[in-house]
C-alpha cells in the first residue's frame, strides 16, 4: 500500500480500513517515520485519518520516544477536532508527562472527561471512559504541579467511577501527595498534638494507610517507640490494612526491645491478612527469638527465612545455569 501510494495507485487501495490495517503493522513494527508518511498520503489522496489511525501513530512515536512529533500531532489532531478515545489519551498523556508538560496532561483529560460524557449512554462508554492509567497520569501531573489536594480527590473519585486503584496510581498518588497534605498529616499523627478526628476535621480527609505508614516512621526517627506501636493500633482500629514499611518499623521497635511475643504476634498477624513477611522482617523476628532464648522457634523461622530466600532469589538451576 504505501508503495502503490506513490506510484499513483487507483483510488480503490486507498480506502480508510486498507490503511489503518497497514499502520496497525507499522505501530507493531515500531515504523514511525513509515506510519507517520503514510498519515500524510492518507489526506493527500483524498482520505481523512480516523483516531484508529492516529492511535497506530502515537503508538508508534511513544514506543520510539519520538515525543516532539508525537506532540505536534496533538496539535493536528486538535485542529482536526477528531475525538479522543481512552487509549489515545493515555497515549498523549504519558508522553507530556515524560516531558513535563503537565498542563497539557490536565488539558488532555479534560478532553476525554468531556467525550467520556457525551458517550455515556453509548452500547460501550468504556471506550471514552478515563481508566486506571488515565488517573495514573492526571495525578502524577497535578502532582508535579503542586495541585496537591486536587491530586488526592482525583484519587479519591476513582471507586465512584467503577475503578480499583492500581499499584501504578497508587504510586502516582503516593508521589504526589508525600510532600502535601497527606504528608503533613503524617506529621500530625507522628506528634502528640492532632488527633485522627482532629484532622479529619481540620482537612476534611481521614489519614489513610500511607499517612500511617509516614507517621510511623517519623516516630521511629525521632525514637518515640511507643507511638509507633500507637499509631499501629490506630490502624487496625480504623480498618486500614499497614503497609510492609510499617510492620518492618514496628517489628524493629519490638525486636531492640526484646519483646519476642509481640513480633511472633506481628508475624501471625500479617500471615492472617496474606501479607508475606520479607526477609528483613524474619530476620528481626529471629533476632528477637535469639533474644528470648526461644531456641525451637528461632530454628522453626530460620527454616521459614532460607524458604523466603529461595523465593526472593531464584536458584541457578531455575535459571537454566551449571
Amino acid at each position: 500500500l504505501i508503495r502503490d501510494s506513490h506510484r499513483g495507485a487507483p483510488e480503490e487501495h486507498a480506502n480508510l480500513a486498507g490503511y489503518n490495517y497497514v499502520l496497525r503493522a507499522l505501530e507493531r513494527g515500531q515504523q514511525w517515520s513509515f506510519a507517520l508518511r503514510l498519515l500524510f498520503t492518507m489526506e493527500a489522496r483524498g482520505v481523512k485519518p480516523d483516531i484508529a489511525s492516529y492511535s497506530a501513530v502515537f503508538t508508534a512515536l511513544a514506543q520510539t520516544k519520538q515525543y516532539p512529533l508525537l506532540l505536534a500531532l496533538f496539535e493536528k489532531l486538535l485542529v482536526s477536532r477528531i475525538e479522543l478515545n481512552t487509549y489515545v489519551a493515555n497515549t498523549l498523556m504519558g508522553a507530556l508527562n515524560n516531558t513535563a508538560r503537565y498542563s497539557r496532561t490536565e488539558e488532555v483529560f479534560s478532553l476525554l472527561e468531556a467525550a467520556a460524557a457525551r458517550h455515556a449512554n453509548d452500547e460501550n462508554p468504556a471506550v471514552y471512559a478515563p481508566d486506571s492509567a488515565s488517573y495514573a497520569c492526571i495525578i502524577l501531573a497535578l502532582g508535579h504541579t503542586q495541585q496537591y489536594p486536587a491530586a488526592m480527590r482525583r484519587y479519591e473519585e476513582m471507586p465512584s467511577k467503577g475503578l480499583e486503584p492500581t499499584d501504578e496510581t497508587r504510586r502516582a498518588y503516593y508521589t504526589a501527595t508525600r510532600q502535601s497534605v497527606n504528608f503533613n498529616k503524617a506529621v500530625a499523627l507522628a506528634s502528640h498534638e492532632v488527633a485522627p478526628r482532629g484532622l479529619i476535621l481540620a482537612t476534611g480527609i481521614a489519614p489513610d494507610s500511607i499517612s500511617y505508614s509516614e507517621a510511623i516512621h517519623r516516630s521511629e526517627t525521632s525514637k518515640d517507640w511507643e507511638r509507633c506501636v500507637a499509631l499501629l493500633d490506630e490502624m487496625h482500629s480504623r480498618g486500614l490494612q499497614p503497609s510492609m514499611r510499617a510492620y518492618l518499623v514496628v517489628m524493629r521497635v519490638f525486636e531492640a526491645r526484646g519483646k519476642w511475643r509481640r513480633c511472633l504476634a506481628l508475624h501471625d498477624e500479617m500471615e492472617e491478612r496474606g501479607v508475606l513477611p520479607t526477609l528483613d522482617i524474619y530476620m528481626l523476628l529471629i533476632s528477637a527469638l535469639d533474644k528470648g532464648e526461644q531456641w525451637d522457634l528461632v530454628i522453626e523461622f530460620h527454616k521459614k527465612w532460607q524458604e523466603r530466600s529461595k523465593m526472593t532469589v531464584p536458584s541457578r538451576q531455575s535459571l537454566g545455569l551449571p
